[in-house]
């Protein structure tokens, strides 16, 4: 009998905790983010395409990982997450589990992720489309 609880709780200790949020993607675009003499911006689209992805956002929204068919990663919070009740975006600054930096900007009434980054000297901005949205908050 005690071997049998013994197993109950380290089956209950393992199992997976169920994330605050799970957003679902069909379609990314890249940019190239240029910036002109007068300081305004140009997005130049790079390219375009159907991929599916998953974020999962952990509890406190101090951590999440973004899943595509081909790799996984996950990313951490460096400063303070901002989520606006009324606007429902959610902006943080992470570093990936490769040690690269990013911006994020979850707009979950937009229905896009945009990531903000830099790559050899170059500012991109990745746009994924979200096609659904999973919360188990009550």
């Amino acid at each position: 009998m005690k071997k049998f609880i013994v197993l109950i709780m380290v089956i209950a200790m393992i199992s997976p905790i169920y994330p605050e949020i799970m957003v679902f993607c069909d379609k990314r675009d890249v940019y190239e983010i240029i910036k002109n003499e007068d300081s305004t911006y140009e997005f130049l689209l790079m390219y375009s395409e159907a991929e599916y992805s998953r974020y999962i956002i952990n509890n406190d929204i101090s951590m999440f990982t973004h899943m595509i068919p081909s790799m996984q990663s996950a990313y951490y919070s460096i400063s303070p997450s901002s989520f606006d009740t009324v606007t429902a975006i959610l902006t943080m600054d992470v570093i990936s589990d490769a040690g690269n930096k990013y911006q994020y900007i979850f707009n979950m009434k937009e229905k896009t992720v945009k990531i903000v980054y830099l790559s050899k000297g170059i500012l991109y901005m990745t746009i994924f489309r979200i096609k659904n949205i999973i919360s188990n908050e009550k």
